[in-house]
């Protein structure tokens, strides 16, 4: 995984490998390797990812975030690039609005 030079691509994979499973937010913090890695877990979804996010409570006041893939999608051949065009799209809708 950490070879993947794409971070929504190592995110991704992460989310794909652990399937079904909640993936906490410090694996994903470490497999990101980067600080606004939440965004890029936001960003899957212009891909059309499915994801789950949840923070179920917990006895001890401890507050832990976890992810879930529930539908994968294909990898675009330059997703951080698709993910660029949409964002880039997105604001020159919100512009003309």
């Amino acid at each position: 995984m950490m070879a993947l030079k794409s971070v929504h691509m190592r995110l991704g994979e992460t989310l794909k490998t652990l399937r079904s499973h909640p993936v906490p937010a410090e694996i994903m913090d470490f497999v990101a390797n980067q600080d606004d890695w939440k965004k890029r877990v936001r960003e899957l979804r212009y891909l059309g990812w499915k994801i789950d996010v949840f923070t179920p409570k917990r006895s001890n006041r401890r507050v832990s975030t976890f992810y879930r893939l529930t539908e994968p999608r294909a990898w675009p051949d330059d997703p951080t690039g698709v993910i660029r065009r949409y964002e880039l799209e997105r604001a020159k809708r919100n512009r003309n609005r």
